[in-house]
């Protein structure tokens, strides 16, 4: 039987408005070279799966062989059909793409999107790491082959309604600004460079936030937000009114997880971040816990930790992403992370 064949019957019944139809318009609207032994299989499925009942009183066709000359359609069991359809269809894709609004609009919108749907999600399932920032047009070549498909051929509208948002494919648009606090004294010094720390969550952000004046090395503490950081840095030295013959030094502390890695990793990449050690050292002495498997690890910034971290730190965090366990900054106490911010003596050790 041809999959094709039951999806093109299958699509016209769906789109008939009335509660009957005949079966000649089936017969007349298959292919041209689908042969009447091909729809009689189709269409003797379709009744034994009860999505067409036959219209007795009406009578059977002569041929072999018979087919009912007017069929009922089974609304309600066409329906729980594409349910299950759609909930077999929904196990292949990235956990991204949200098909619930599908089941609201129905089979003929779903498979008017399918194909776009197909392709969105290819690009998706091959991507390893966090998308580097697109204009809309490189991002809707990239994509779908074709530039204008997101911004003029409605293809915003279905990402809307697969609930992907412009962050998910790092798409280029005004960002937020950036969220930090600032060391008066330090800032206000005429320093050839400046550093800053930021920390991915916003706990460990309110825990050192008090205490920033304590410390001499950072000129600020900034929020990271998750993955918002990559596209907000862009615009901090102007934000923060530092002189332009100034430089910067940024230090990251985030969660050992991938997702944590793989922000890490592509501010690494773009502006050359480093990790702020003592944080991380401290981090690694509590036990990991389980969960998150079902963040994507990045195997480019795995293969990569040991340009990040030293040896024996780069090995304990390789061994903790790959048991599928993790560990949040929560998982260092308020008294120790304040009290790792307020020390002066790692200082002198890491800047060496």
């Amino acid at each position: 039987m041809s999959t094709s064949l039951r999806a093109l019957l299958l699509e016209q019944i769906e789109k008939h408005h009335r509660k009957r139809i005949d079966i000649y318009e089936l017969l007349q609207n298959a292919p041209g070279e689908t042969n009447y032994q091909e729809i009689a299989t189709v269409i003797t499925d379709l009744l034994a799966e009860k999505l067409l009942e036959p219209v007795k009183s009406k009578g059977f066709n002569n041929k072999k062989p018979p087919l009912p000359h007017q069929l009922r359609i089974n609304k309600t069991a066409l329906q729980e059909s594409f349910f299950d359809a759609l909930n077999r269809f929904k196990l292949q894709l990235h956990p991204a793409i949200d098909l619930s609004a599908y089941y609201r609009l129905g089979a003929q919108a779903f498979e008017k999107d399918r194909h776009q749907i197909v392709t969105l999600n290819k690009y998706l399932l091959k991507q390893d790491s966090l998308l580097i920032e697109a204009s809309l047009p490189e991002r809707s070549y990239e994509i779908f082959g074709d530039e204008k498909y997101l911004e003029e051929k409605k293809g915003l509208e279905l990402l809307q309604r697969l609930g992907i948002t412009a962050e998910d494919l790092s798409l280029q648009q005004n960002p937020d600004p950036v969220m930090f606090a600032l060391h008066k004294e330090l800032y206000q010094e005429e320093k050839k460079e400046h550093c800053h720390l930021i920390v991915e969550n916003k706990t460990a952000f309110h825990i050192l936030l008090p205490y920033i004046q304590a410390q001499s090395f950072f000129t600020t503490l900034i929020y990271g937000q998750g993955k918002a950081i990559i596209a907000t840095l862009r615009n901090f030295k102007v934000q923060a009114c530092f002189s332009k013959e100034t430089s910067h030094s940024f230090y990251y502390y985030g969660d050992i997880d991938r997702e944590g890695l793989s922000i890490f990793y592509s501010l690494h990449q773009r502006y050359k971040l480093q990790p702020c050690l003592p944080f991380y050292k401290s981090l690694l002495t509590k036990r990991a816990r389980k969960g998150k498997e079902y963040q994507r690890l990045k195997e480019e910034a795995l293969a990569n930790l040991e340009t990040l971290f030293p040896a024996d730190m780069a090995e304990k965090i390789k061994n903790i992403l790959q048991s599928g366990t993790y560990l949040p900054q929560e998982a260092l106490s308020t008294e120790e992370t304040e009290r790792i911010w307020r020390e002066e003596s790692w200082i002198q050790d890491y800047k060496t």
